[in-house]
């Protein structure tokens, strides 16, 4: 994994040290030097088996549970310099689903359920006359788990998705301090769990890819000149994201099992709180 994440993770040093000189001209008058954050929501998932040639595979769906999570971002640069410096940091977030249970056709059992996700990644921001652009290459993983419950087993795999994943984002700064920020990712899971063990699909590959948007204000005390943040200042927040990990599952001769992909979508719908910290001021 450590190959496959030195070329991209180089890519964002070297990006931002060609850029132009002139880009700094329409820059804000202040780059963030920290970000939190915080936020409570609802994910749903749904997994669906493609040429299920036996028709021994059940698809999944859950239509909603109680989702939270944080993030952070530093960037060390910030706190004594504007220069190109400042545009280099350390992303992270983690996430996890709480009170959730799933129930096989015909039980009456309730199986507990968990989710969990988490990333961490470099990122090199390039602010902008419009805002910012940032671009993120790190590792990925998250993982959903239904667990047995008495003697009814769910008869479903695990999966825990993990592997090198590469995002691009953008901040658009619109009038009364509102912000929308875009974002796209990809990834290349090399391990996928229980469902790719010998006892499901052993000969699986799996990739993700993802996009999301989040919509945020800051009032007026948390606001410098022309949209530019000040040396502190909150944030409430609506974040909506979608993600799709595709399976080839590519079963071999006297299998038991026999499918040709695997299809696993989730939706999250968040409410959250930002806290940012501006870095060195503008001289």
């Amino acid at each position: 994994m450590s190959g496959l994440l030195r070329a991209p993770s180089c890519a964002v040093a070297v990006s931002l040290l060609l850029v132009p000189a002139a880009a700094h001209a329409g820059e804000p008058s202040t780059q963030p030097a920290l970000v939190l954050a915080a936020d409570g929501g609802v994910m749903a998932r749904t997994l669906s088996w493609k040429d299920d040639i036996f028709g021994l595979l059940r698809d999944y769906t859950l239509p909603g549970a109680p989702s939270f999570g944080g993030e952070v971002a530093v960037y060390p640069g910030a706190f004594f310099t504007r220069g190109r410096l400042a545009w280099l940091g350390i992303a992270a977030r983690g996430e996890g689903i709480v009170g959730a249970s799933s129930m096989r056709n015909g039980h009456t059992d309730a199986l507990p359920t968990h989710a969990s996700a988490f990333s961490a990644s470099l990122r090199g921001r390039l602010p902008l006359p419009f805002g910012a652009a940032w671009l993120d290459a790190g590792v990925a993983e998250h993982s959903f788990t239904i667990g047995q419950a008495g003697i009814t087993s769910p008869d479903f795999p695990s999966v825990d998705y993990l592997g090198p994943r590469l995002g691009l984002a953008a901040e658009l700064r619109l009038p009364r301090g509102l912000t929308v920020a875009p974002r796209v990712g990809v990834a290349r899971w090399t391990s996928a769990g229980e469902v790719a063990s010998a006892a499901w699909f052993p000969h699986a590959i799996a990739w993700g890819v993802d996009a999301g948007v989040r919509v945020a204000w800051a009032s007026r005390g948390a606001m410098g000149p022309e949209h530019s943040r000040a040396a502190r200042g909150f944030a409430p927040y609506l974040d909506l994201a979608w993600s799709r990990d595709v399976l080839a599952l590519r079963p071999q001769l006297g299998d038991a099992l026999v499918a040709g992909g695997l299809a696993d979508d989730r939706v999250w719908a968040r409410l959250g709180l930002e806290w940012s910290l501006a870095g060195a001021p503008p001289h």
